[in-house]
């Protein structure tokens, strides 16, 4: 049995793929039989909210991982209120003050951990090491810009590993020290086929709603589709984000109103995933491994995503389609395809949740992690 801490600061107020991902690391430690700590923040300290799914964890795992809330003190606190509206300051900011409470709260504990398993580079760059042998980042994607100060944060980790070998090659150029690639994994039971309606196409996006994640690529691309397809067309979208008003206005200028629907954010993904068809994914740059496209998957979905490394990996052999970055008409394009050849969704569908079984799951994709990190 090993002594293992998940480090994530921001999984207790904010989830997003990350955070996710870190709570499912926990799981499945926890099923292999490790002992586990989760670190994260008391968001009561800094005037926030628990989330929801932070919360359904926390209550379902609670005689088997012990949670420990680092409260920030008020210098921490103001750093929090100054940058929140500047997204990189306030990540830098937040996670610098948040260590300075992560390395009492480990070095109050009774336990020596084999290794802290953190997912953003500046979350535990100094910590106890007489409490901890061994400082491990996991990278769950590809920031935007180059920013070589990354160098002096990733020397701090005993361990890097990367979600994606896209992920991988982009941050090496960081790090002497070679980064492995491990890939995430999907809860099969959790997704399952639901029951299709062959006159509609149903389509899902699901996501955070910014912009990167081209949700307004996928409304663009339905303003081209031929009216008498379009009317027998349905399109979920789900999620919430600093895009949604935009969205919706597009929604709104683009006359799509009757086939759009907006749900906001939802912590039970599956029961859109069983009603769907298609799981449209058209992220324009910055992604790792996308979760939601192995819940599609799992799901029996036929998912048209971007044409990143990973995508290409996944969706290969029929198990779905990729489109070109930041291109509407191809989206267009491959609706319509979908369309007109039912056949083909059932089968990308069939074969995506044949591939994830048998290759996707947590407890494979964890063990593989501690094999890398061990």
């Amino acid at each position: 049995m090993k002594v293992i801490g998940i480090n994530n600061p921001r999984t207790s107020f904010y989830v997003g793929g990350a955070e996710m991902v870190s709570m499912e690391h926990a799981k499945s430690f926890v099923q292999l039989g490790n002992k586990v700590y989760f670190f994260t923040v008391n968001p009561c300290s800094i005037g926030k909210e628990y989330s929801e799914q932070y919360l359904k964890f926390k209550y379902e795992y609670a005689d088997t991982i012990s949670f420990l809330e680092a409260d920030m003190d008020k210098t921490g606190v103001t750093a929090y209120r100054q940058f929140e509206t500047s997204e990189k300051a306030f990540w830098y900011t937040a996670s610098i003050y948040y260590n300075r409470s992560l390395y009492n709260k480990i070095g109050k504990t009774d336990n020596q951990f084999d290794f802290l398993l953190s997912y953003f580079n500046l979350d535990a760059i100094v910590i106890p090491t007489d409490k901890v042998k061994q400082n491990v980042l996991y990278l769950c994607g590809i920031p935007k810009e180059d920013d070589m100060d990354r160098i002096v944060f990733l020397a701090m980790y005993n361990k890097v590993i990367a979600i994606t070998q896209e992920t991988k090659e982009y941050w090496q150029k960081y790090l002497l020290q070679d980064i492995s690639v491990v890939h995430t994994g999907v809860d099969n039971n959790r997704f399952v086929a639901g029951q299709k309606q062959e006159n509609i196409l149903r389509i899902l996006f699901i996501g955070r709603l910014m912009e990167r994640k081209g949700a307004q690529l996928l409304l663009k691309a339905l303003t081209q589709i031929p009216e008498s397809i379009k009317k027998n067309i349905y399109v979920d979208i789900v999620g919430d984000g600093p895009s949604r008003q935009m969205l919706e206005n597009l929604t709104r200028e683009y006359n799509l109103s009757d086939i759009v629907c907006f749900h906001g954010e939802s912590f039970e993904p599956e029961i859109f995933f069983k009603n769907a068809d298609l799981a449209v994914f058209p992220s324009l740059y910055g992604e790792g491994l996308q979760g939601v496209i192995l819940e599609a998957m799992s799901a029996g979905l036929c998912v048209i995503a971007s044409e990143t490394e990973i995508n290409k990996v996944l969706l290969k052999d029929n198990r779905g389609i990729t489109i070109k970055i930041n291109d509407s008409n191809d989206i267009c394009a491959k609706i319509i395809q979908c369309f007109r050849n039912r056949n083909l969704v059932r089968t990308c569908g069939s074969l995506a949740r044949e591939f994830v079984v048998q290759n996707y799951t947590w407890e494979q994709k964890t063990k593989e992690l501690l094999e890398n990190i061990l």
